[in-house]
């Protein structure tokens, strides 16, 4: 069997939704050197200064094998990341805290399993829900480093249940 090929692409702020910059072909030592030089503090300064976008900075690599982690970010706080196995409809959503107290994993440590396909082995994988409802449930029960359900495969979608979760926490805590 052969090695996964992987790929990686980026999005800025100031990219429209659908908007990627290809960064070809990667292996580890590559991928880490991206996520290492993403402009992230920079991103965050141009949506506190209101630049117009859609996009959300992020780093999203693909194996050959129909597999993706998506990372992104909108604060200094930490990561969101999402991991997908398209073969087998299962996935994982967590935060992955700055603060090293906060968080059981460095980014690049999940970039490294993603790599050596061992990510599958350390985090619980669950199914695509069937449905909306599945995807409000388990926001309520997110918990830093733990699984969030959501229906549909796409980064945007990832990124407006992310933004749900943030105006729900908001919510319960006023």
């Amino acid at each position: 069997m052969e090695d996964p090929i992987y790929t990686c692409k980026i999005q800025l702020i100031s990219f429209s939704d659908d908007e990627f910059e290809e960064k070809g072909i990667v292996d580890l030592e590559k991928a880490l050197d991206i996520f290492e030089i993403f402009p992230w503090n920079e991103q965050f300064e141009d949506f506190k200064n209101g630049v117009d976008t859609l996009g959300i900075p992020s780093i999203i690599f693909q194996s050959s094998e129909s597999k993706q982690l998506t990372i992104d970010a909108q604060d200094n706080t930490g990561f969101n990341l999402m991991y997908e196995n398209k073969i087998t409809s299962r996935y994982s959503m967590f935060f992955a805290s700055n603060d090293y107290l906060k968080s059981n994993y460095k980014i690049e440590d999940v970039i490294t399993m993603f790599f050596k396909n061992t990510l599958e082995e350390n985090f619980k994988l669950e199914p695509f829900p069937e449905s909306k409802g599945d995807v409000f449930e388990s926001i309520k029960n997110q918990q830093e480093l733990t699984i969030v359900e959501t229906p549909y495969k796409g980064f945007i979608v990832f990124s407006l249940i992310l933004i749900a979760l943030t105006i729900f926490v908001v919510l319960i805590f006023i």
